[in-house]
């Protein structure tokens, strides 16, 4: 949708059903893992039935949340088809919704391989998987990111002062903390159970998840308020765009949580 209301030249409205059937999808997915578990639990070797932990459903059920969540943003970005002077309020939802997806995919991802631990099935590949999934996520958020500045300001992100700042620091976040901090969080809190970790990163990752819904969802959505936050030609790194790294700050606190509170792999 190219001309002055949209620069960028995308309609997130256009795409927003798939992500909503992208979602529905996977939250299909977490609700078969809680009936399997419910109607089918794991079993010990002498073939009694196994206590399933408090986190695994816990975690199973964020899951869903935060699908749920990610699918009500993308709906309200449906809602924008056809009204050409709400794009900057779809790119500013887009970036909520694409944090809540991401977290709720990888939230996915880290409660199936606890359902599958619970079982006894080796889960040693998913921590790579996990981590390989980090670096096309950061590059999704930053892209997303910069597609608003571009809305905003009418000129490609990618040729402006704002491109290394966003990138470095949307990389350093997002990629870069997750894989190294992982390491440094781990020797730190050395004593403390996998599953402890894993009981925070669904926490976090949830209250993050429901302040998005609340300041993207309500009536009166924040593009009305920050849609033209100032970003001023006069001023190259304004207040509004410094707002973004704490944001990817807490997104990479919770993916350093998922990467040490997966499943330890029980050696044979």
């Amino acid at each position: 949708m190219n001309g002055p209301t949209n620069p960028v030249g995308f309609d997130n409205a256009q795409t927003a059903s798939s992500y909503v059937a992208f979602a529905a999808t996977l939250a299909a997915i977490v609700f078969a893992a809680i009936i399997l578990l419910l109607s089918n639990p794991p079993t010990t070797p002498e073939g009694k039935k196994k206590e399933i932990d408090a986190h695994i459903f816990n975690g199973l059920l964020v899951a869903f949340a935060s699908l749920s969540i990610a699918a009500f943003l993308f709906i309200l970005i449906a809602g924008t088809q056809g009204e050409p002077q709400d794009q900057t309020l779809a790119f500013l939802l887009a970036i909520g919704g694409d944090i809540v997806l991401s977290l709720a995919v990888l939230q996915l991802m880290l409660s199936l391989s606890w359902c599958f631990d619970a079982y006894g099935i080796d889960t040693s590949g998913v921590k790579w998987l996990v981590s390989g999934l980090l670096f096309p996520i950061g590059v999704y958020m930053v892209v997303s990111i910069g597609d608003y500045i571009w809305d905003i300001t009418s000129t490609d992100w990618k040729a402006s002062q704002y491109f290394w700042p966003l990138v470095l620091g949307g990389l350093g976040f997002l990629v870069t903390m997750p894989l190294g901090g992982g390491w440094a969080v781990r020797f730190l809190f050395h004593h403390v159970s996998n599953a402890t970790v894993y009981t925070w990163a669904i926490a976090v990752s949830a209250i993050l998840s429901v302040v998005i819904a609340v300041v993207f969802g309500i009536p009166d959505p924040p593009g009305k308020i920050l849609g033209d936050y100032p970003f001023q030609a006069d001023f190259p790194y304004p207040l509004g765009f410094w707002l973004n790294f704490p944001l990817m700050f807490f997104v990479g606190l919770c993916e350093t949580l998922y990467i040490i509170g997966l499943p330890k792999h029980k050696q044979k």
